[in-house]
Parts: structure tokens; C-alpha cells; sequence
């Protein structure tokens, strides 16, 4: 069976058949305390397309970071606050 490239998986891992890996979407933010909670939550989240940040085929990431411009962190991603 061939994968097409960056085709969709039920649960919307997204296939780089080309590297034979599974892309996900990247959630980052930072942990704060809440009144009432034993744990720390996660707030100021962004979620991140895979296929925009992982380096291309062939690419080692080392070397695609270094071809990176300030206009990249500017991208618009969805947000979400406490």
C-alpha cells in the first residue's frame, strides 16, 4: 500500500510518506497556578501546523532553523487564554 504525501489520517495525524513519519500539531504554552487546582494548568496556548514547522525532506533541521526569518514566529496560529 502507498501513502500519499501529507495524506490525512483519521484522527488527524498528518503522513509524510516521504520520511515514512507521522506529523502532529504541536501545542505550546506555559504553566500558571490556579486557586483551587493541586496542579498547574497550561495557559497561553498556540497550536502549530506540522507541515509549517518541521524541517523539509532532505532538510536537516539544524540547517532549515538557520534559513528561518523573524516573519516566521508572526504566523498565525489559533490561540486560547484562561
Amino acid at each position: 500500500m502507498q501513502v500519499h504525501r501529507d495524506a490525512l489520517l483519521t484522527d488527524g495525524e498528518q503522513v509524510d510518506a516521504e520520511r515514512r513519519i507521522d506529523l502532529e500539531a504541536q501545542l505550546v504554552g506555559t504553566t500558571k497556578t490556579i486557586p483551587g487546582y493541586d496542579f498547574k494548568l497550561l495557559d497561553n496556548m498556540m497550536i502549530f501546523d506540522p507541515k509549517v514547522i518541521t524541517n523539509p525532506a532532505g532538510v536537516r533541521s539544524v540547517d532549515w532553523l538557520k534559513t528561518l526569518k523573524p516573519e516566521f514566529v508572526k504566523m498565525d496560529v489559533p490561540t486560547f487564554k484562561q
